[in-house]
């Protein structure tokens, strides 16, 4: 599920309330800035490595550089992307 999240970024929301408690939980045991800091940075590093394993893979079966994360978020912000489903007129 947490792979889904980075692959699929609706499913990511999920996990906000999760994120947020983590930050909550590590700065009230230890009062500590640089320990959250040090969360955070964990939680992207990892994210940017499991990314760059997708955009490998997609690559090497593509044969082109592609980003599923970018592919859906442009396809939702672009517009015009709901005539490939129909449109029922309201």
């Amino acid at each position: 599920l947490a792979i889904l999240a980075i692959g699929w970024p609706f499913c990511a929301v999920l996990y906000v309330p999760t994120g947020f408690y983590a930050v909550y939980y590590v700065y009230s045991k230890e009062k500590k800035t640089m320990r959250v800091i040090e969360l955070i940075g964990g939680v992207l590093f990892m994210a940017g490595m499991i990314q760059l394993i997708v955009l490998l893979v997609d690559r090497f079966y593509y044969g082109f550089w592609t980003s599923p994360i970018w592919n859906i978020v442009a396809y939702n912000l672009q517009g015009g992307g709901d005539e490939y489903y129909g449109v029922e007129p309201f």
